[in-house]
């Protein structure tokens, strides 16, 4: 089961989610983070901006500290650079498991519109079924509600954002 993550507040549930159906379904879990580096910097960009796979670094600790919470499964951790939805797909085509179990942040109109869907493409272009859960508010969260969440920016890339914008 591929279970893309992306640090959200919402991501300990989905995970849990992800790992009771694994359990009920005698599956193994693959946790995958895409790192999304900002528009036009590329991955030269990233190496002269933050010291070379720190991004990628990062991810594989957080990804690790969820690893250590799932019991009774099997986990496997992999962190992309990339589009997100291009490469969660493109994982799911070259791992190709059972089921793909996605977290949606529910954007609407104008917002969804302008940042499009991850879960939509996924959904939509996918080579193997896809679950999508419904991400839950939760008071802690800067964010509004979820259709506006940003808790999933980690403080490394909250940094190249920070360096590119000078």
């Amino acid at each position: 089961m591929l279970v893309p993550v992306d640090f959200s507040e919402c991501t300990p549930g989905q995970i849990d989610t992800a790992a009771s159906y694994a359990r009920r379904l005698g599956l193994g879990v693959t946790l995958l983070h895409v790192v999304d580096p900002p528009a036009g910097t590329g991955d030269v960009a990233l190496e002269d901006c933050v010291g070379g796979a720190c991004l990628d670094a990062e991810s594989e600790v957080l990804l690790e500290g969820f690893v250590r919470s799932v019991e009774g499964v099997e986990v496997e951790t992999i962190s992309r650079r990339g589009a997100p939805a291009e490469t969660i797909l493109a994982v799911a085509e070259e791992l190709r498991p059972e089921l793909v179990v996605l977290g949606t942040h529910g954007r609407r109109g104008v917002r969804r519109l302008l940042l499009g869907s991850v879960a939509e493409q996924v959904i939509r272009r996918a080579v193997v079924p896809v679950i999508t859960l419904r991400t839950q508010h939760r008071p802690s969260c800067q964010a509004a509600d979820c259709g506006t969440c940003a808790t999933h920016v980690t403080p490394v890339e909250e940094r190249l954002r920070t360096e590119l914008d000078g």
